[in-house]
């Protein structure tokens, strides 16, 4: 499988992940899953950082809900669940465990979804489900939080 190519930052990008986190969230209220908390994480949601023309959000919940459920909530909204190994993440079923974290929580979901821009050109929509209490979560909100505020590790991350 090829690499996914690289594109220019585009302004789009968050307002794209806001109405999908919108969606998303409302999908899986009216399936019964509350507190429910979605954001936009990875290199599309760097300002001005090129990046795969894939929208990472994550959806955050108290616990992994089971597949059907999760599933039959996205599905109207063209989400499939993915399987095996994807150069665009690292973990399907399990994150890469961090230090001193508990190993239960590092259960996760992952979706994917395809988009065309208006230009015609694809690009695609990854959400991973994770555990509200997932140390991976944190470390990708925190990795981005940190590329977005130091422009030197912008630059090198580049």
């Amino acid at each position: 499988m090829p690499a996914p190519q690289i594109v220019s930052y585009d302004p789009a990008w968050p307002s794209l992940a806001a109405q999908w986190c919108a969606r998303i969230r409302g999908a899986l209220t009216d399936a019964g899953l509350f507190d429910v908390v979605c954001e936009h994480i990875g290199s599309t949601a760097v300002p001005e950082l090129d990046a795969k023309p894939f929208i990472d959000v994550q959806v955050l919940l108290p616990e992994v809900p089971s597949e059907q459920i999760i599933g039959a909530a996205l599905a109207p909204w063209g989400f499939a669940r993915t399987l095996g190994s994807r150069p665009d993440s690292p973990g399907v079923s399990f994150d890469i465990p961090r230090p001193g974290s508990d190993p239960r929580h590092h259960e996760k979901q992952l979706y994917v979804r395809s988009l065309e821009n208006a230009d015609g050109s694809a690009q695609g929509l990854i959400l991973h489900v994770r555990r509200a209490d997932s140390a991976f979560a944190d470390f990708v909100r925190r990795f981005r939080d940190w590329l977005r505020a130091d422009n030197d590790a912008r630059a090198e991350y580049r």
